[in-house]
């Protein structure tokens, strides 16, 4: 019977676990939006209104050590990064 309390307990702290991280990356999501909309406004290119307010996201304690692995950064990040830029690249620069 202890056993299974205690596998209950297990799950029961992986599931707030989970809540909080899909409630952090719904926050990052919606700060994104915000930025992405502030720096259409003010007419600035969004990566620097996106690098501040990474930074200013930074500070904060209340979020959670999010770590992504590195070769996610080339699989999801990076292709529509590039798609992007080569839409924007002018013929006659290059």
């Amino acid at each position: 019977m202890l056993r299974h309390s205690v596998q209950i307990c297990i799950l029961d702290q992986a599931s707030n676990y989970m809540h909080e991280l899909i409630i952090q990356y719904a926050f990052l999501l919606a700060v994104i939006l915000f930025a992405v909309m502030l720096a259409q406004k003010i007419r600035v290119a969004y990566p620097i209104v996106l690098v501040i307010a990474g930074l200013i996201l930074s500070f904060l304690p209340t979020l959670r050590h999010i770590e992504i692995e590195p070769e996610l950064i080339f699989v999801i990040f990076l292709p529509p990064l590039l798609y992007e830029a080569a839409w924007n690249t002018s013929w006659k620069d290059f």
